[in-house]
């Protein structure tokens, strides 16, 4: 008997094998990154999902053939092809997630992995029950098992490379997904070359017998399909978590980095360069007696630049970093901000602090301070304000600060429509230290930016007495 494809479905099944490829691959980053019983649960979570992909590839391959009599399935064989299917999909998984290359176990792997494509086929073609009988050609049997063998290990060495050599990620992991994908085809229908179907009279036996014209696509393609994109949707969320991790890790060191280089430069800027201008103040006054007397007019207005130069030097200072901050702590540093803002914009600045300083961390204490200043830089910049109120406090073992105006109102929509890129490093600084932001604006009745950050137990906020 001669039988013929519907290459529709064969298209489709070569579909279903790359994306049955796409989600071994993506899900073995999952199981490398796990640990110990995550590790062999996400191993075994992962290799049923890849596996019901390159099982529901095999029988809609299957379907795509068609026979001149009519051909039912054993179901109970059907169900067991499945698992040399996750078999062969745990050892892909389990190879491809080691980050060390060792050529044995990737040879090892391949050949695991391609006899377990083997034997699903086979042991699918057993399933079938019709009115014919079925022979094989022990030479194209052998060669799709080598074939499987083959088309596994090379994607599984390729993996390797592209783990190691992540500049070269994008291309490595398209080829490896088209040879990871391409080795169930591949072996499948050289499996069915070397078929060849004859008419008998032997009744075949039907107790277990099911038709699958019917239901075929929905059972074997088209629900697979489902599961492998939901595999591959919550693997590739879960590394643009891990890649949204190390972005606001990689933020959180730059700010520390960018804090300390600030502290250095204010610290070399205040004593280094203030100390020799103060020098250059003092050796000038004590040369000013022996000037003559048309000179000394000169001289005073040298000294005038001198002091003004001084006064930049301080502001400069303070301004990189506040030596308030570190001496005397947050409270007194949000006293000396609110004065300073003050006394520059005209804007009356209220208070509600409490009477001792809240004892933090350093990386605390600087977050909720570049917090305190943005919001008055903002206020500044956008509010048109006559009148700001402050309040910060311990509460629930969380320190809260509320910088209330009572300008235009601009919501946090509205900041971030115009791409306000201190609102952001605002909101990052409170939660890379595990707490919120919240702005509330309304027109005509000012903003309100509100932020909490929890205090680790080791530095509990205390009062001083």
């Amino acid at each position: 008997m001669v039988g013929f494809y519907d290459y529709g479905l064969v298209v489709l099944s070569v579909l279903i094998s790359m994306l049955a490829a796409s989600a071994t691959l993506a899900l073995a980053g999952r199981v490398a990154a796990a640990r110990s019983k995550a590790r062999l649960s996400g191993l075994m979570g992962s290799a049923v999902a890849s596996g019901i992909g390159t099982w529901s590839m095999h029988f809609t391959a299957m379907l795509a053939f068609n026979l001149s009599v009519e051909v039912l399935y054993d179901w109970p064989t059907v169900l067991l092809s499945l698992l040399p299917a996750i078999f062969a999909s745990a050892v892909a998984l389990l190879v491809v997630s080691r980050r060390e290359i060792k050529s044995l176990r990737t040879l090892a792997g391949g050949i695991l992995m391609g006899g377990g494509i083997a034997a699903m086929h086979y042991t699918g073609m057993a399933a079938m029950r019709m009115p014919a009988m079925c022979h094989y050609s022990p030479a194209l049997v052998t060669l799709s098992v080598i074939l499987a063998v083959l088309a596994s290990l090379l994607p599984l060495r390729l993996t390797f490379l592209f783990m190691e050599e992540a500049s070269r990620w994008g291309w490595r992991m398209a080829a490896s997904i088209f040879m990871l994908g391409a080795a169930n085809p591949v072996m499948h229908f050289t499996g069915m070359a070397a078929a060849t179907f004859t008419r008998s009279q032997v009744v075949p036996d039907l107790s277990h017998a099911i038709s699958v014209s019917t239901i075929g696509v929905r059972v074997f393609a088209i629900a697979p399909m489902m599961v492998l994109t939901g595999a591959l949707v919550v693997s590739l969320v879960d590394q643009l978590h891990k890649s949204l991790g190390q972005l606001r890790a990689l933020a959180a060191h730059l700010g520390t980095v960018r804090e300390e280089e600030r502290t250095r430069l204010a610290r070399e800027i205040h004593d280094e360069l203030g100390q020799a201008l103060t020098a250059i103040k003092i050796d000038l006054s004590s040369l000013r007696h022996d000037l003559p007397a048309d000179k000394k007019q000169q001289s005073e207005s040298v000294l005038k630049l001198i002091d003004q130069t001084i006064q930049s030097v301080r502001r400069i200072a303070t301004e990189l970093r506040p030596g308030i901050l570190d001496d005397l702590g947050l409270v007194a540093a949000i006293e000396w901000g609110a004065e300073e803002f003050e006394s520059r914009t005209g804007t009356k600045c209220r208070l509600d602090l409490p009477k001792d300083d809240i004892v933090v961390d350093t990386e605390h204490a600087t977050a909720l301070f570049r917090i305190f200043q943005e919001t008055l830089t903002n206020v500044t910049r956008h509010a048109n304000a006559t009148e700001v109120n402050v309040r910060l406090a311990r509460e629930d073992g969380t320190l809260t600060m509320e910088i209330q105006d009572n300008g235009k109102g601009v919501s946090e929509e509205q900041f971030l429509a115009g791409n306000s890129l201190g609102i952001l490093g605002m909101r990052e600084r409170a939660l890379l230290l595990g707490g919120e932001l919240s702005i509330r604006g309304a027109p005509g009745r000012g903003t309100t930016v509100r932020v909490r950050i929890p205090v680790p137990p080791s530095t509990s906020p205390k009062v001083e007495k």
